[in-house]
């Protein structure tokens, strides 16, 4: 498990002071840090919307085969949308 905001933002790829600001809600991230953060823990971007979320015992969601494409259909299309 990440320790730190200094290693969260090695392994997300998000400047430190950035990850304090998400952390301490002063800043909303954006879908692409979401994503970012989710991935260095291993896990879905939705599973961090989960109240208490303790990463080494994640909430599991069944995804059908048609679910799954879809939401690789839409993380492909929004990689194509210019950054804001």
């Amino acid at each position: 498990m990440l320790g730190t905001q200094r290693k969260l933002g090695v392994a997300s790829g998000i400047d430190q002071r950035t990850v304090g600001r998400i952390l301490n809600g002063e800043h909303s991230p954006q879908l692409k840090q979401i994503e970012a953060i989710a991935q260095a823990f291993d896990l879905m971007p939705w599973q961090l919307l989960v109240p208490n979320l303790d990463p080494r015992n994640p909430p599991v969601c069944e995804v059908t085969v048609a679910e799954k494409e879809l939401y690789g259909k839409l993380r492909s299309l929004a990689k194509q949308l210019p950054d804001s």
